[in-house]
């Protein structure tokens, strides 16, 4: 074998001359080297790619297991910034930076040692001479020999040693192994499952936003209220929702065929979370409504909120936005009317044309006069699309005006009277004025608003249109000073008032006659064979009379005569005289006060007050009756006088001895008995004052016969009652005071003798005026004894007419 030369190129540096057997063996030793360092990095960085694989798709099932949502973006250019770096650094770690790095001649000969120790550093001393030559011409040849003799021997050795046994081959064995099993098996897995590679490429490469094929989804619809109709509503997009109202969500499987393939699957629950924009939160189940159908309910929304939806593997991505705004409703209501022009109560403009006058409606009720031409005017607390206007079921026409955000509907009508249910009633001619709805009174009104967002009103605005029917006057007078009895020289006095809403037009009194049967027509009666119980009678219709004093200018309420009775023919009263009527004794006058009022729509109204009916009679008759209540008012007057005087005589008793518990008792029994007899005095003046007043209305009385029973008898009754009375009161007051408060016997008996004084002073005046009642009686006695006298002296008159009668016609048939 030549000697080798002087220089060689191990690893691309000069080196002294190594032997051929050395070298070969250090250049199998860097390719193995290399090889070893490739095959365990490919392996690594393969079971790198795997892992990056499965935990790909763990955490994608992971997340969906949590929320049952797609991996959100940010999160898979995460995860796959964080997969590239790391295969990357695999890459760099375990293969290129390897592969990179050269090994010196001595780092292989020192991994030769370790792999070969019966080399025992031979090799590492050749391989180091060889790359220090300059240290191996400074050798001794001694040294150089025994180098030379150590190199020789290594290259020896060399020649017996196996290459391939370099390296332990078995953790390159297990990392391929375990690298192909894996590889193969994902391999495996993707083909089985390319769904899962699919949603692996859509979800960390194309980073699609929906990549997962579902097989429940949702769909959801707001039941609108107050009604069934429902809106489909969508993910983000705000749906406005009355505040107050029930909030009601309709949530359905869509029907058809899934994109996977196969119908939609409907899950078992559906859950419900939501979050109001005050930060609370809930969440609950949708109750099933059918196949495929639940339904979600919530009492009085007051609070806008987002809702999201989960069940089976769907869940919404974006949440539904409830937003909870004021549902249309009336801020006003009020009516604009023309009310019919007899009624005074429009303005008018220079043309004499009516101007509306616009009235608040409080309360459920719209009140307005029949014969109205009006508008029913609703304002809305903001803008409207519709307004849904019905009147007993049935829609009418609107108008919606639209001023400074704010609408206005106005539904034009008309008040129609109330229709009569009679079978035979009468055309009604009244009509609705044109352009408007007539209606009855009682008609109720159904007003549904909607505004600009399709929300409607809770429920409707619900009113009822009131016709108020012009009522006929109302008449309360009636006639005073007077009973059911009078002269035929009798002046009615009427008093009251005549009341109307609009006005009193006109005000009258209406008579009529009915006679009565008298003996003669008794008579032939019984002759003709007919029931003498049934008297024939004859009736007059209503006649007219008018007042005296008539309405002016439609006054609401007309006063008829003086409040004060009338006593006499001056005195200001509305007065029916009997003397123009040339009436019979024994005949029925019946006399009423009527009134009109201005309709001329409906009308016009008439009203009547009561009706009072009157006997016609002689001066005698009547003063005969005036007797009898003149005699019990007496008599009545005449007790009161023995009671007065029976206190007065007990008052008298009372002296200085007199025991307190004694005077107190007197004391109190006086001021029993004044006040009990202070009401009769009261009772009888007025009874004298009613007879008065009838003397004087029916003419019976001269003036100077007036003048003596009001000088007389009504003047000395008035200081009776108003001051006697509760003069002899009080001193006997004063009297049980005294016996109260303990006073001395001297004073009881002080107070006695005034209260006993005043009590005979009251006894005094009372007897003088029961004396001047008694002298009335007796004239009035004279009076009804000679009516007595006439009235015997009349009967044997008409018995003697009868008798002649009977006598001729008994002679006729002879």
């Amino acid at each position: 074998m030549p000697p080798p030369p002087a220089t060689a190129e191990i690893a691309g540096r000069p080196s002294a001359a190594l032997r051929p057997e050395l070298h070969g063996l250090l250049s199998a030793v860097r390719g193995r080297l290399r090889r070893y360092v490739l095959l365990r990095g490919l392996a690594i960085l393969a079971l790198t790619a795997v892992g990056v694989f499965w935990a790909a798709l763990w955490l994608d099932d992971f997340w969906f297991f949590l929320t049952r949502l797609e991996l959100p973006n940010w999160l898979r250019i995460g995860f796959d910034g964080a997969a590239i770096l790391l295969l990357l650094g695999v890459a760099a770690v375990w293969l290129i930076g390897r592969l990179v790095i050269s090994a010196g001649p001595r780092d292989l000969a020192l991994a030769a040692e370790r792999r070969f120790p019966d080399l025992r550093g031979r090799l590492v001393l050749a391989v180091e001479r060889a790359q220090n030559p300059g240290l191996a011409q400074q050798e001794s040849h001694f040294t150089a020999a025994l180098a030379d003799r150590a190199a020789a021997d290594a290259a020896e050795r060399v020649r017996s040693l196996p290459p391939g046994e370099l390296f332990d081959p078995v953790p390159l064995r297990r990392s391929l192994a375990l690298a192909v099993v894996l590889t193969v098996g994902t391999v495996a897995f993707g083909l089985w499952q390319t769904d899962a590679v699919r949603r692996l490429s859509d979800a960390y490469v194309q980073l699609a936003d929906i990549y997962r094929v579902r097989e429940t989804s949702l769909t959801v619809a707001a039941v609108l209220p107050p009604g069934e109709e429902t809106k489909p509503l969508t993910p983000g997009e705000a749906h406005r929702h009355p505040r107050g109202a029930d909030l009601v969500l309709l949530i359905d499987t869509p029907s058809g065929e899934r994109p996977g393939g196969g119908p939609w699957r409907a899950p078992e629950q559906v859950t419900v979370t939501r979050e109001t924009a005050g930060g609370a939160t809930g969440r609950s189940f949708a109750l099933p409504d059918g196949p495929g159908r639940f339904r979600f309910a919530l009492d009085e929304v007051r609070d806008g909120m987002t809702v999201w939806l989960s069940g089976g593997d769907f869940v919404t991505r974006t949440p539904y936005v409830i937003d909870a705004v004021d549902p249309p409703r009336p801020s006003r209501v009020a009516v604009s009317a023309k009310f019919p022009r007899y009624t005074g109560l429009n303005s008018e403009d220079a043309d004499g044309n009516l101007l509306p006058e616009v009235r608040p409606v409080r309360g459920a009720k719209a009140t307005v006069p029949v014969g109205t031409e009006f508008e029913l005017v609703l304002d809305a607390n903001k803008p409207l699309a519709a307004a849904r206007v019905t009147i007993d079921g049935e829609a009418v026409p609107t108008v919606m005006d639209s001023e400074d955000g704010e609408t206005a509907v106005r539904i034009p009508l008309t008040m129609l009277p109330p229709k009569s249910d009679a079978p035979d009633a009468p055309e009604d001619p009244f009509s609705a004025a044109e352009g408007t709805v007539g209606v009855r009174p009682g008609a109720r009104v159904a007003v549904e608003l909607e505004d600009a967002d399709g929300i409607r009103s809770q429920s409707p605005v619900r009113l009822v249109l009131a016709g108020v029917v012009d009522d006929p006057p109302a008449v309360r007078a009636e006639p005073t000073g007077v009973s059911d009895a009078l002269t035929r020289t009798a002046s009615v006095p009427f008093v009251g008032t005549i009341a109307d809403d609009y006005g009193v037009a006109t005000a009258r009194f209406l008579y009529k006659l009915v006679e009565e049967a008298n003996e003669a027509t008794d008579g032939v009666a019984e002759a003709d064979g007919e029931d003498a119980d049934d008297p024939p009678e004859s009736a007059s219709e209503w006649r007219e009379r008018r007042f005296r004093v008539r309405p002016r200018g439609l006054p609401e309420q007309f006063d008829v005569g003086d409040p004060d009775p009338a006593l006499t023919a001056d005195r200001d009263a509305e007065r029916f005289e009997i003397a123009g009527l040339d009436l019979k004794v024994g005949q029925t006058l019946t006399v009423v006060v009527a009134a009109s009022d201005a309709n001329d729509l409906t009308g016009p109204g008439e009203g009547r007050g009561p009706e009072r009916s009157f006997r016609i009679v002689t001066p005698e008759e009547l003063l005969a009756r005036l007797f009898d209540r003149e005699v019990n008012l007496r008599r009545i007057f005449e007790r009161s006088l023995e009671e007065v005087t029976a206190s007065g005589d007990d008052l008298s008793l009372i002296t200085a001895e007199t025991s307190a518990a004694d005077v107190r008792r007197t004391a109190g029994l006086a001021s029993s008995e004044l006040g009990q007899n202070a009401g009769q005095a009261e009772a009888v003046r007025s009874g004298f004052r009613e007879i008065l007043a009838e003397l004087v209305n029916n003419a019976v009385q001269n003036s100077s016969a007036v003048s003596r029973l009001e000088e007389l008898i009504l003047e000395p009754l008035t200081v009776i009652t108003d001051d006697l009375f509760p003069e002899a009161d009080r001193a006997a007051g004063a009297l049980g005071a005294a016996a109260e408060t303990g006073a001395s016997g001297p004073e009881r008996a002080a107070a006695a003798a005034a209260a006993a004084q005043a009590t005979e002073r009251l006894a005094s005046a009372m007897a003088k005026v029961l004396q001047e009642m008694e002298d009335l009686a007796e004239y009035h006695e004279a009076v009804r004894d000679l009516q007595l006298l006439v009235q015997a002296q009349e009967e044997l008159l008409e018995r003697t007419k009868r008798e002649q009668k009977t006598d001729l016609i008994d002679g006729l048939f002879e």
